[in-house]
């Protein structure tokens, strides 16, 4: 089963602070000034001043007056948060960092057993970040999942006592007898 892809610009879109309105201008025939105005005094919309333009005016701004807006840095989540992300609506029980080439090789039984995501993650490079993320599927049964560029692959779920228990963090995938 795949959990849909969550895209890096999503997440950032997510998880900016919210933005903040611009102050409003003064009322018609308010003395008071402008909080951007271009002079110390500022102008007023009452009228023109001999420094500035009105608030009903034309303004030029020079280029040390403009904002360039530039994109977001890139935001960095924590483990449990691409789990949570990759694998929504899921009861998270645990979440570690690892690379796709570890998630790629892991393998578990015997030991000519082929590695269950070897060929998961298309076009992602081994060293690339990974996650390991753990849930709950049933009361006794714990589903292991590798992570990477937002994309969740199932590696198996396990059943029976002390399973579906919180991990929190993890340092592998699952050790099974």
């Amino acid at each position: 089963m795949t959990a849909p892809r969550i895209t890096a610009a999503l997440l950032a879109l997510l998880l900016l602070p919210a933005c903040s309105a611009p102050e409003p201008a003064p009322p018609p025939g308010s003395t008071e000034p402008m909080s951007a105005g271009p002079t110390a005094a500022g102008p007023t919309a009452a009228g023109p001043t001999a420094a500035g333009p009105t608030a009903a005016g034309p303004a030029s701004a020079s280029p040390s007056d403009t904002a360039t807006l530039k994109d977001p840095p890139p935001v960095e989540l924590t483990a449990r948060q691409r789990c949570a992300a990759a694998l929504p609506g899921r009861t998270l029980l645990g979440w570690g960092d690892t690379t796709v080439g570890e998630l790629r090789s892991y393998r578990y039984g015997p030991p000519n057993r082929q590695p269950v995501l070897a060929d998961k993650f298309p076009g992602v490079p081994d060293g690339d970040g990974g996650t390991w993320c753990v849930t709950r599927d049933e009361p006794s049964a714990t589903a292991w999942w590798g992570v990477a560029d937002g994309v969740a692959e199932h590696v198996v779920t396990i059943q029976g006592p002390g399973e579906g228990a919180p991990q929190g963090e993890v340092t592998g995938g699952p050790v099974i007898p």
